[in-house]
């Protein structure tokens, strides 16, 4: 039995335990019930999820090394030159905590507004950070929207499940004006092209997969696509947040 609310399905088990999906998972797993598919369906969902884990965890892996010349930069230099002297330890302490208060700062205010459209907007236009976000935003979207398309969830459904899985709200902003116009009667290809974050190329994929009735691969391709541009953005924001840092040391 699965009941789908808000941002969260809940399937019931034999055991009576709860299983919990975020927004295009749970839509994966509500069709699937539906059409007695639950098995392809879990896998689907467990594919998805292993996928969204491993862009954090590629993301986490380009900014280690310049958060370790970072923390190199500002705690080694310090003692040293001080001699440490008796206030040395406090002083050192003193800046560790104020620099991780500040990334805990930083984090807890990203969380806060990422889901606001100027915000993400705003976040999405900054230099090689700005095309980390955004492709990863539209990668998640649209992997989302062709899974869900493919699997029989109407267009203006999975554009919705694809918003929420976006986590830019510029992005979901878009995807869900382009939803209410689609279920207005207007084509796919002129309903999308409201979705800022989209380049020409993207544009170009949607307009091909209406014409030949194959828009979940129109998604699928868009979403490889801007997974390989984030995947060469990261290791950009990589190298220069290390060179700026080795230069600043």
């Amino acid at each position: 039995h699965g009941l789908v609310e808000s941002d969260v399905i809940v399937v019931n088990s034999q055991a009576g335990e709860a299983l919990q999906f975020a927004p295009v998972e749970a839509q994966i797993v509500a069709t699937g019930e539906q059409s007695g598919r639950l098995d392809s369906a879990f896998r689907d969902a467990a594919a998805e999820i292993q996928r969204a884990r491993r862009a954090v965890e590629k993301l986490l892996r380009s900014i280690a090394y310049p958060l370790f010349l970072l923390h190199f930069a500002l705690f080694v230099p310090i003692p040293a030159l001080m001699g440490w002297r008796g206030g040395t330890w406090f002083f050192v302490w003193t800046i560790f905590v104020l620099f991780w208060a500040a990334v805990a700062a930083a984090v807890t205010f990203h969380v806060s507004r990422r889901n606001h459209a100027a915000y993400g907007r705003a976040v999405a236009r900054l230099p090689v950070a700005g095309t980390v976000a955004r492709c990863a935003a539209v990668s998640r979207a649209m992997r989302g929207a062709s899974l869900l398309h493919d699997a029989g969830v109407d267009l203006p459904s999975s554009l919705r499940a694809a918003a929420d899985a976006s986590g830019n709200g510029w992005v979901a902003l878009d995807l869900r004006t382009a939803a209410t116009s689609v279920e207005g009667g207007r084509p796919a290809t002129e309903s999308l092209a409201v979705v800022g974050a989209f380049g020409a190329e993207a544009r170009s994929l949607i307009e091909t997969g209406e014409r030949s009735g194959n828009l979940d691969e129109a998604f699928a391709r868009i979403s490889q696509v801007e997974e390989d541009r984030y995947d060469v953005a990261a290791r950009r924001l990589a190298v220069g947040l290390a060179g700026i840092l080795m230069g600043c040391a």
